[in-house]
């Protein structure tokens, strides 16, 4: 049995999925400003508003660029690896680690989850293991959950700054969300479609929102091509202040977030950044700095406000830094990450050093997997899908970035200065053999996969999911 004292009575986590941490006005992080030509102004005054309050960690870097494994990292304060989420949609979290919510459950919390991506964050993955209150997109019913239990273990995932770049739902925006849409796809001269095309979707939408969002799709795609580059950048940064504006100030105000911080913790983060370049395409292929350094900003009554701190670290970080402040004594062996206290509290002055990786490739093929899990609403158990392995070592100084090919085990490796490279243009692995060696050391050997539980179908059941993709515009096929 955990053992605790002086627990904190609010815990809210915060993730804004896809937001980089050089796109907060007050970041001293300029990266997206130096790649490319920015013609909007960066004007993020709520989340500015939250560094001034708080503890502002420049430099927190991801497990992983894309949102399940991320979130799996972040919630269970191990590396992909451990907690097994690690081709993007084919395996569910570990039941031999324990979430943060399964933790402090243990020791009398509500335990709250809040997504507006359910398909990803939801029960097919296990990110509800022990909750008490699962919300889908709805702000109003998280903040009413949150004040109506006197300790509770909150965790609210905002997918607003992702594409389509600041919007929430054609119900929320209203015109604005049309409007947009209409803007982008002009570029590109893309019409909305007549029919639905085949897809997986993070919540259901009705048809028309389907429609319109498949048109921005489309258009991201046309300009990437097109390699409008500078021009999608120039969408997501107005789409980070649009939602800093609208719906994150809401938030901000419904939660009360002086009472949260007088009665707890308010932790703020992102799972991964995004870029368009022509060594990436959002934030599915690469591991450069600008998919996983991510903002970290952590409030609390007995912390310092408006520290902005520079040290390396994690967000697998995250979970023992809360059950450290909430008085658990012993924190769980498992743990990768490590409390962030020391840090926060001037006493630490060395940098951790950060991991993460990605799986890719066969995307048609994954896609389509996803499909078909969400229409069984289970996971099913299939061959690996990816072809490529992409694994980062992060330090104050040095990247690592190693490139696995999975048909035949070939590695090759990239080293960058980050100090007097901070965009990582310039690859010195050659020159830097030692380094290379050295940094190797860190980088996790087991590249094995493990399967998701095995589901038996019937005939029927098999004629349900046909029928479903026919309807969804498949052929029939063997």
């Amino acid at each position: 049995m955990i053992k605790s004292n002086n627990l904190p009575n609010k815990i809210v986590l915060v993730s804004i999925d896809n937001l980089r941490v050089d796109c907060i006005e007050c970041s001293d992080i300029k990266r997206i400003f130096e790649l490319y030509e920015i013609k909007v102004k960066l004007h993020t005054p709520i989340l500015n508003s939250l560094i001034n309050k708080g503890a502002f960690f420049q430099q927190c870097y991801s497990a992983a660029p894309y949102t399940t494994s991320s979130h799996a990292s972040i919630l269970t304060g191990v590396y992909p690896e451990k907690h097994k989420v690690r081709e993007y949609y084919r395996t569910s979290i570990s039941n031999k680690i324990l979430t943060i919510f399964e933790i402090l459950k243990s020791i009398g919390y509500v335990t709250v989850f809040a997504t507006d991506y359910p398909f990803l964050l939801g029960s097919i993955l296990d990110f509800t293991r022990k909750i008490d209150y699962y919300i889908i997109q709805n702000d109003e019913k998280f903040s009413e959950v949150l004040h109506a239990h006197d300790k509770v273990i909150a965790f609210v995932h905002f997918g607003s700054v992702h594409s389509p770049f600041g919007l929430t739902s054609l119900e929320y925006d209203k015109s604005y969300f049309e409007d947009k849409v209409n803007q982008v796809a002009s570029k590109c001269n893309i019409g909305i479609q007549g029919k639905l095309e085949v897809e997986w979707l993070e919540k259901d939408y009705s048809t028309r929102e389907r429609l319109l969002r498949q048109q921005y799709f489309k258009s991201v795609e046309c300009l990437y091509q097109a390699k409008q580059y500078d021009y999608l950048m120039d969408l997501y940064v107005e789409g980070c202040n649009y939602f800093d504006s609208r719906r994150f100030k809401e938030f901000i105000e419904r939660i009360r977030l002086d009472t949260i911080v007088k009665q707890g913790m308010f932790i703020l983060f992102a799972d991964h950044g995004e870029e368009y370049s022509e060594r990436a395409y959002a934030h599915y292929n690469g591991l450069w700095d600008s998919l996983v350094n991510v903002p970290l900003v952590i409030l609390s009554s007995n912390i310092f406000a408006g520290r902005k701190i520079n040290q390396v670290v994690r967000t697998v970080d995250i979970v023992p830094t809360v059950l450290e402040y909430a008085g658990i004594s012993k924190l769980p062996l498992w743990l990768d990450g490590k409390s962030l206290k020391s840090i926060i509290e001037g006493t630490e002055t060395e940098s951790l050093i950060a991991y993460g990786e990605t799986w890719f490739g066969m995307t048609k093929q994954i896609l389509d997997f996803m499909q078909l899990c969400r229409t069984s609403n289970k996971l099913i158990n299939v061959k690996p899908l990816a072809n490529t392995l992409l694994q980062y070592v992060r330090t104050e100084r040095w990247k690592l970035i190693r490139q696995i090919d999975l048909d035949t085990m070939n590695e090759s490796n990239k080293l960058f200065d980050v100090v007097s490279d901070k965009n990582e243009l310039i690859n010195l692995a050659d020159k830097n053999k030692t380094v290379v060696a050295d940094l190797e050391k860190h980088l996790t050997k087991n590249i094995g996969f493990e399967y998701g539980d095995t589901i038996k179908l019937d005939v029927k059941d098999l004629k349900k999911i046909v029928t479903s993709f026919q309807s969804l515009g498949y052929l029939k096929g063997e």
